[in-house]
């Protein structure tokens, strides 16, 4: 998967990955695979142009603006996670954490590929950034009014869309017996680290 398909599937999916002891609504989640399909298929298809070395681009600023986008979203799925009980806020936000630092990373090497420079690259990402605590300050801000909880059965359901269609066909996809082999642990390992967080902060 190249690193302009990475962006295209994952930062306007908007994933959010957290841990709870309720059982998400299938509605939910059934609604919000729906929306994650119609987001995410206009700009899969953007992903597959060529890519012009213009500092300009459209997919430059297509890139920032979905990462903003994302990182707002996925502030509020951690805000109403928080809101929900500590436990829960925090594996939330080890998750985001964790799944936030190579999409950075793919988001700045995209830009560069794109010809901008490394300071304009690493200030305009990290702009696009800030907006993680502003999604979760709305969430705070809303929940003094309504029932924000419902963000979290909806943020379940954007993480088994991103499973399903990018992450399982991925490693399905052969490169090798060595790629193979390596993709399938990674994803292993991604189970087991999640498995983990919620084992270290609700016990069994």
């Amino acid at each position: 998967m190249n690193l302009q398909q990475y962006e295209g599937e994952g930062s306007c999916s908007c994933r959010q990955t957290s841990s709870f002891d309720g059982e998400p609504n299938s509605a939910s989640k059934g609604t919000t695979s729906s929306v994650s399909i119609d987001v995410e298929t206009p700009l899969d298809t953007q992903s597959h142009s060529p890519v012009d070395p213009n500092p300009t681009s459209t997919l430059s600023w297509l890139i920032l603006l979905a990462d903003g986008l994302h990182n707002l979203i996925g502030g509020m799925f951690v805000g109403a996670s928080f809101l929900d009980s500590i436990e829960l806020g925090l594996s939330a936000w080890v998750a985001a954490a964790a799944h936030e630092v190579p999409q950075e990373i793919g988001d700045f090497a995209i830009l560069i590929h794109e010809g901008w420079s490394k300071k304009k690259a690493l200030l305009l990402n990290f702009i696009s950034a800030l907006t993680f605590p502003v999604g979760g300050l709305i969430a705070y801000a809303a929940s003094q009014s309504i029932d924000v909880s419902f963000l979290i059965p909806f943020a379940a359901g954007n993480f088994l869309y991103i499973g399903a269609s990018d992450l399982i066909p991925e490693i399905k996809h052969h490169r090798g017996v060595k790629e193979d082999v390596i993709n399938f642990f990674s994803f292993i390992a991604g189970l087991a680290i999640l498995l983990g967080i919620r084992v270290a902060i609700d016990g069994w």
